[in-house]
């Protein structure tokens, strides 16, 4: 685990045979958000990890940029062990979560749209995820981090001057 800075944390999985790592990050404030499960596997390898960095926290919410395993393959894992957070998502990946059988207590976004807790205030933008050119969301904070971050799908957390 990496921390990017005292509240933004980065779980990383290398994939040695298509030469490829995988993040999911954690945005650890009082509501504390997590960016991607990573698949089944990733997630066994993310679930201590992450219990650790939250210390005894409950996970409040759970944000998928799009519907693909790397991103959401694990949902049902993680929440077998946050059962209460909340899954932050397209309508479009609400509806394949729902379409799958993964039960979710959804939060649906569109571009524009921001969530706004004590501890941040994020908002959400719109790009063509690689499934079917679908809407994907990726999120940015607005205030909280300093610089400002952007999740991607795939590939490191961008910073913003």
């Amino acid at each position: 685990m990496a921390i990017i800075n005292k509240d933004l944390h980065q779980f990383s999985s290398y994939i040695q045979q298509i030469n490829l790592t995988f993040h999911q990050y954690l945005l650890l404030c009082d509501e504390p958000l997590l960016v991607h499960t990573g698949n089944v596997m990733q997630a066994e390898a993310l679930l201590p990890q992450l219990k650790a960095a939250l210390n005894s926290k409950d996970l409040k919410y759970i944000f998928i940029s799009h519907f693909e395993a790397d991103e959401c393959g694990a949902l049902s894992v993680i929440l077998e062990h946050f059962p209460e957070a909340l899954t932050i998502c397209s309508e479009v990946t609400a509806r394949q979560l729902n379409g799958f059988g993964i039960k979710a207590k959804t939060i649906t976004k569109k571009a524009g749209e921001k969530l706004t807790t004590d501890s941040y205030e994020l908002e959400f933008i719109d790009y063509p995820s690689e499934m079917h050119l679908w809407d994907g969301l990726l999120i940015q904070t607005l205030r909280q981090l300093k610089p400002n971050f952007i999740a991607t799908g795939h590939g490191p957390c961008l910073k913003l001057q």
